[in-house]
């Protein structure tokens, strides 16, 4: 999957499925059905692997009441997806991943201060890109400027080497070093070729002025109809700066749907779209300162987002 052969996958997990349903095999199943673009499929596979967790593996029932909160986010349902990050807690008191959804999710609803005091002891657990990442928006949020900047000198220091693909698509929010954003994209396509590593070449290549390298990038990385907010965002940004006017509106509007899981940054940047295009975009953009039998391949169910 982490090479973008999702056909292969798909005949891969089914097997799986048929074999030995299991916890783990559900949870790629309703990961490859949220690739696909199925949010509801995705999150009706989740809660069968929830349903086959066990306190005997808290790790892996901590993950997918996790995954399943981070769906049910996307889907709008704020106090299910909550309630499903707190069992996940109760498995691991202090796991990380949910620890920082409960945290953007505090993000989204402009509850700031709760937000951090949530990403900052999930980043003190696990210290990477996309901890440091949200921690420095909820702080610029919370009127923490010096604490941000801080914990940015922190994530320019170990991002590249901690998490390449995420640090090129810090970078590239921001609007810095870009071609140490589409260097490190680069030579993290030899290791993955998958949407998300297609979609931060794309977001780098178009902060380094490469606007039709960056759409073929763009191109792969929504073949697969994935619904993502971030990858929305990208699209509207990048098919703007190529003034293709029809498709900016288009992605705008998805984006738009799920601006809730988008960092503040990143929402920043996509509330200028609109104008940017109508105009220069160029003067419209500019740099965020401070700043059982389970059918794998099911078709799309109807969409709640």
């Amino acid at each position: 999957m982490e090479q973008g052969r999702l056909k292969e996958a798909t005949k891969a997990y089914q097997t799986m499925l048929d074999l030995k349903p299991s916890l783990h095999s559900y949870a790629r199943a309703a990961h490859l059905r949220w690739l696909k673009g199925d949010l509801t499929g995705a999150i009706e596979a989740m809660q069968l692997a929830v349903a086959a967790s066990s306190p005997q593996d808290a790790e892996s029932a901590a993950w997918v009441n996790t995954r399943l909160a981070s769906y049910q986010f996307q889907a709008g349902d704020n106090n299910e997806a909550r309630r499903t990050a707190d069992i996940a807690l109760t498995y691991q008191h202090d796991y990380a991943p949910a620890l920082l959804l409960r945290g953007r999710m505090k993000l989204s609803e402009g509850k700031s201060d709760d937000a951090t005091a949530q990403i900052q002891t999930a980043t003190q657990l696990n210290p990477l890109p996309e901890y440091r990442w949200a921690l420095a928006d909820a702080l610029r949020e919370a009127g923490r400027e010096s604490d941000a900047l801080n914990i940015e000198q922190l994530l320019r220091q170990t991002g590249a080497a901690d998490d390449p693909r995420t640090y090129a698509l810090y970078l590239a929010t921001r609007c810095q070093l870009p071609e140490t954003a589409v260097r490190l994209t680069e030579s993290e396509l030899k290791e993955r070729a998958d949407i998300f590593t297609h979609d931060a070449a794309a977001w780098s290549l178009a902060r380094a002025g490469r606007i039709d390298d960056a759409l073929t990038h763009l191109g792969q990385a929504l073949a697969e109809g994935t619904k993502d907010a971030r990858l929305f965002f990208h699209a509207a940004v990048i098919h703007s700066k190529a003034g293709h006017k029809e498709e900016a509106s288009r992605f705008f509007e998805q984006a738009t749907r799920l601006t809730h899981l988008l960092l503040p940054s990143e929402r920043q940047q996509l509330q200028l779209v609109p104008g940017a295009i109508n105009s220069d975009f160029a003067d419209s953009m500019r740099p965020v300162t401070g700043a059982s039998a389970l059918n794998v391949a099911a078709t799309e169910s109807p969409r709640r987002d």
